[in-house]
């Protein structure tokens, strides 16, 4: 049902988020200057209201040097991942009437204009285009059509070597993407399609699944949505109070992130996650909770 999908959403993001939300407040207030905080207050509206993005755009350079020291900044994705959210069910539920077939081109459709759209608003330069849902919709779609039409199992080398390539996109994009990369036009399309072919073909068996099943990777995407909360919160305060992070600061930094992720996720998400007649917090309890604390 839809409003089964927006609990899971609710339930998947909420808790941690106002955690961090929680934890960075009075933080901020202590180790801030006014000018500072009125900027952090008003990106704070920008979460809670999954409005950051909008706000990213108008106001930051997500590369400049105002990054370093905006700790929600990184929730622009969050907030362009909630507004896909948001308004794609109502979307498949207007046009799903037409097939699975039509509804798949129509996505097609709307994956190129978004890509297209992207690449040109990039290449004119267009400013706070890296933060604009539109530009950034493909992306997502991308996984949307994936869902709609997931592929045949092929024979056991073409799996290994799709997945692989996967891999090596995604790598490539970690290791030679910098602040002179022109996203997000087509060179979004590696670590975006990499993530595709990871999804369809790692397989079990195959060389990529080897790698994303070994205990290490597993429990990093557990913690995975709390680590990338909170690394950015830690960094610009470890920033704010030591002035440029060292390489052991920084490390030192890391290392608490994915500490605190592991709390969060042991505590905050894993309980909130649970739905239906076992769940330790029900809806009516979710509801009583987040309302409040949004407001």
């Amino acid at each position: 049902t839809l409003t089964g999908f927006y609990e899971r959403r609710a339930r998947r993001i909420l808790p941690a988020l106002f955690v961090v939300l929680a934890v960075t407040v009075p933080i901020a207030y202590l180790q801030m200057n006014p000018l500072e905080l009125r900027d952090y207050a008003a990106s704070l509206l920008g979460v809670i209201t999954f409005s950051i993005n909008v706000l990213a755009a108008i106001y930051i350079n997500y590369f400049g040097p105002s990054a370093d020291y905006t700790p929600l900044l990184h929730i622009w994705s969050l907030a362009v991942e909630e507004q896909f959210y948001l308004f794609f069910p109502l979307v498949l539920m207007l046009f799903y009437r037409l097939g699975r077939r039509s509804l798949s081109a129509l996505l097609v459709l709307a994956t190129l204009a978004s890509l297209g759209f992207a690449e040109w608003k990039t290449m004119q330069g267009t400013e706070g285009v890296f933060y604009w849902s539109s530009a950034r919709a493909w992306e997502l779609l991308i996984g949307a059509l994936i869902a709609l039409n997931p592929p045949r199992r092929l024979p056991p080398l073409a799996e290994n070597l799709a997945s692989a390539a996967g891999l090596a996109a995604i790598a490539y994009a970690v290791l030679f993407f910098d602040e002179a990369t022109l996203l997000p036009g087509f060179m979004g399309l590696a670590p975006t399609l990499g993530a595709g072919l990871v999804i369809c073909f790692a397989h079990s068996g195959t060389f990529a699944h080897r790698i994303l099943s070994n205990k290490a990777a597993v429990g990093i995407g557990l913690i995975s949505y709390s680590a990338y909360l909170w690394h950015q919160p830690v960094l610009v305060f470890a920033r704010m109070q030591f002035g440029a992070l060292t390489l052991s600061l920084a490390a030192a930094a890391l290392i608490l992130s994915l500490v605190l992720a592991w709390a969060s996720w042991r505590y905050v998400e894993a309980p909130f996650r649970k739905r239906g007649p076992q769940a330790r917090i029900s809806r009516k309890r979710l509801v009583a909770i987040f309302a409040p604390a949004t407001v």
